[in-house]
């Protein structure tokens, strides 16, 4: 009897090192790769947060991850960062440049004041179905982007967003990580 839970025990412990030796070896080609682009006059308009204030959104951090591909036009990396960097600009940057996001049942609160930055810019209404905190900015940020990345041969760890001293962090690992 106790021989038969012997045997168990180590096909038991056999098994576990063999997962965590697979596991250790495919996680050691996997690699991460972090960049970080600005935003062009973005704002978000929260009216629970503040009504007479715009906040403006500073910056995305994106970060993928994937296996490192070998080319000779492209030394040993993930993904060319320029595919990342236009990917980002495409359908991110660009659509919400020059825009105040605020969500669509406030788009009637927002008076031609809180559009006005300086005479040579004016933003645009930019609605968005939640509220445009940085943590549903960041969700809806991540969701958008997620689909799009294995189309260049990497897949989407997190979202981090910066906007006023305040950084969120959408990630497909944990939900949010915020530091003030």
């Amino acid at each position: 009897m106790y021989l038969i839970i012997l045997c168990g025990l180590l096909v038991l412990v056999v098994l576990i090192v063999i997962v965590w030796i697979a596991y250790c070896v495919s996680a050691a080609y996997q690699q991460t790769l972090t960049i970080t682009i600005p935003f062009e006059n973005t704002y978000r308009y929260v009216p629970n947060l503040n009504r007479e204030h715009k906040y403006e959104i500073n910056s995305i951090k994106i970060t993928v991850a994937g296996s490192i591909k070998r080319s000779s036009r492209v030394n040993s990396t993930i993904t060319p960062s320029s595919k990342i960097k236009e990917l980002i600009e495409e359908y991110v940057t660009i659509p919400y440049k020059n825009c105040l996001l605020v969500q669509e049942a406030n788009t009637f609160i927002v008076d031609d004041s809180m559009l006005n930055i300086d005479d040579s810019i004016v933003l645009k209404r930019c609605p968005v179905i939640k509220n445009p905190t940085v943590e549903n900015l960041s969700i809806m940020f991540f969701n958008k982007l997620a689909p799009l990345m294995p189309k260049i041969g990497s897949q989407l760890v997190s979202v981090k967003l910066s906007s006023e001293n305040v950084n969120i962090t959408h990630s497909r690992y944990k939900i949010s990580d915020y530091t003030v």
